[in-house]
């Protein structure tokens, strides 16, 4: 790994158990591979048992350890977004701070990366999870992801993931969108491998996810594919369902007129001309707003906030 600068980014929250063993270990880890440079961000989520107290004790024993503390717990997506945002190095490995994953397993990813890919993803084949409140809404979610975004993984959920800075940086990060970085990477020309890695058990503390977020994985599945499809066109989604709408609501106006010609039925003995005028009202203001979101685009893109396209390389 000579001549190679890398930056890890570790989310934290609540592990004053294990986090000096899992900075030892990745640090022995790095040292071992002799990287030209390396930096490890240990980014605290809010926690609340310690934790970031016990990261400060170890950084001042290595320079190259640089904590960082959110002022309180805003999601593993907005704290490793920040890790990203405060990388200095091209090269950026993402890892639990759990124990569970393995550091030996980074050159791995490293060594992948190294072959052209701009997205490295680790798989957990052999998961040391609970069947049924990790690994099977897991499977279920990882099956709907690949089926929704067309970017085929095993495991969106594994957070030992290696990634080139630009692939990563064309899109915000929030809410749950950590797990859907390679399906947002891909969508921007990135390229995208999956190897897999070892997983351990936790040895200590307990789990920060369970079966309860299986309803917000859905949730953010609908959310990621609108935006892959829609985010620099939101006139093709809203206005196209505006139209629909429409359509159908002048449908129905225009059969309860000709019924009501035909002496079939008057206006009132059918409810066509009250749903069919509430779907064109609405079916207009789709349009309205989907107007008004492009108007939006066009002036976060004018600023230059924003811009429809990524550089590979110059």
């Amino acid at each position: 790994m000579d001549g190679l600068r890398i930056s890890i980014v570790l989310p934290v929250f609540n592990e004053t158990d294990c986090i000096l063993e899992v900075l030892n270990e990745l640090i022995n880890v790095l040292e071992g591979e002799k990287f030209e440079k390396y930096e490890v961000i240990p980014v605290d989520d809010g926690s609340t048992d310690g934790t970031f107290e016990k990261i400060l004790q170890i950084s001042k024993l290595n320079q190259n350890i640089k904590p960082l503390q959110l002022t309180k717990n805003f999601g593993q997506s907005a704290a490793m977004a920040c890790g990203f945002d405060h990388a200095q190095y091209d090269l950026i490995v993402a890892m639990d701070s759990d124990g569970q994953n393995n550091p030996k397993d980074i050159p791995k990813l490293i060594s992948k990366i190294n072959e052209g890919f701009d997205c490295v993803s680790g798989w957990r084949r052999y998961r040391k999870d609970k069947n049924i409140s990790r690994k099977i809404p897991s499977n279920l979610a990882n099956k709907l992801i690949s089926s929704w975004t067309k970017v085929k993984l095993h495991d969106y959920g594994c957070t030992l993931k290696a990634y080139r800075k630009n692939a990563i940086t064309g899109f915000p990060i929030y809410g749950e969108i950590h797990r859907f970085l390679p399906a947002y990477a891909s969508l921007q020309g990135s390229s995208i491998a999956e190897v897999e890695v070892d997983h351990r058990e936790r040895r200590t503390g307990k789990s920060k996810y369970g079966i309860g977020r299986t309803y917000r994985v859905v949730l953010d599945i609908l959310v990621a594919r609108a935006q892959a499809q829609f985010a620099m066109r939101p006139m093709h989604l809203l206005g196209g369902a505006g139209l629909l709408f429409s359509m159908l609501g002048l449908v129905m106006i225009s059969s309860s007129i000709v019924m009501k010609l035909l002496d079939v039925s008057d206006f009132v003995d059918t409810p066509l001309p009250t749903v069919g005028g509430f779907l064109l009202i609405f079916g207009m203001q789709m349009i309205l707003i989907g107007l008004l979101a492009e108007f939006q685009l066009r002036l976060v893109m004018r600023e230059g906030k924003l811009k429809p396209y990524n550089i590979k390389a110059k």
